[in-house]
């Protein structure tokens, strides 16, 4: 009696090992996801088959589409990579607020894949406000070669939606002195700006500084009448802080004389 109320407990534990091993997981990919108003991003839904051997699956995705628009949704690869056909549908139902994207697929012929990869590729726009939205998996089905279910574990995920980016832009500085081309002394007063409109004037000495995010600039320098303008590309890639002296050649002048005579 002993012995078999030892079997039956070795029994069970074996089970509920064998069920928690085979259990395969499909998930959304990344599970959070954080993006910006108006971007165009994609999601996966992605399977680890845990050592099961999978030959078709079916599932529905819905989400929330005063947030999310739907742009399309395309076959990944896990049945593909054993080289064999596969079959693919998809069908998109809109109820109210909510999508529901029905989709099943099966590999062709008498093969079946038990390595991770990613079931399906869903392509969205982001047309909410500022808000988190949750993307839900149901009716996960998944079968073998045999066509029995393969225990599941499902793991939904969500997108959090910016208005604008919180990431900073990279600041980088031209500086540098603008210089009478013949003297070599600095110029005062002299109006720098660039075609992003990011102006500045030099100080006392002739000396600048442009705090602009990285990128190609052109600048142009101009001092009134008595300096021909001058104009320049910098590139700030390179370098957190890029020097840059100009030059300005002094317009010529010269003396008018004459008599001022009355009629």
């Amino acid at each position: 009696m002993k012995n078999n109320i030892k079997y039956i407990i070795i029994l069970v534990i074996l089970t509920f090992i064998i069920n928690q091993v085979s259990a395969a997981e499909v998930k959304i990919s990344p599970v959070n996801q954080t993006v910006i108003q108006g971007d165009i991003f994609n999601l996966n839904v992605s399977i680890d088959p845990s050592g099961a051997e999978i030959a078709g699956w079916q599932l529905n995705v819905e989400f929330n589409n005063s947030m999310l628009s739907l742009n399309n949704v395309i076959e990944g690869e896990f049945f593909k990579q054993t080289g064999a056909g596969t079959l693919f549908n998809k069908v998109i139902l809109n109820n109210s607020d909510v999508t529901s994207i029905n989709v099943y697929s099966a590999i062709l012929g008498p093969y079946k894949v038990s390595t991770p990869g990613t079931f399906m590729i869903i392509n969205f726009t982001t047309i909410g406000s500022q808000e988190q939205t949750g993307i839900y998996l149901s009716n996960v089905q998944i079968v073998d070669q045999a066509g029995n279910y393969v225990p599941v574990n499902v793991i939904n995920g969500s997108v959090n939606i910016n208005r604008f980016s919180n990431i900073l832009p990279l600041v980088r500085y031209i500086n540098g002195t603008v210089l009478d081309s013949v003297t070599k002394a600095g110029i005062i007063g002299v109006n720098i700006f660039t075609n992003t409109s990011i102006s500045t004037t030099t100080d006392a000495s002739g000396f600048y500084s442009l705090a602009v995010p990285d990128g190609t600039y052109d600048l142009t320098v101009e001092s009134g009448p008595k300096y021909y303008s001058n104009s320049t590309t910098i590139s700030t890639t390179s370098s957190a802080v890029v020097m840059q002296d100009i030059e300005l050649v002094k317009k010529p002048t010269g003396t008018i004389t004459g008599v001022v005579t009355h009629n």
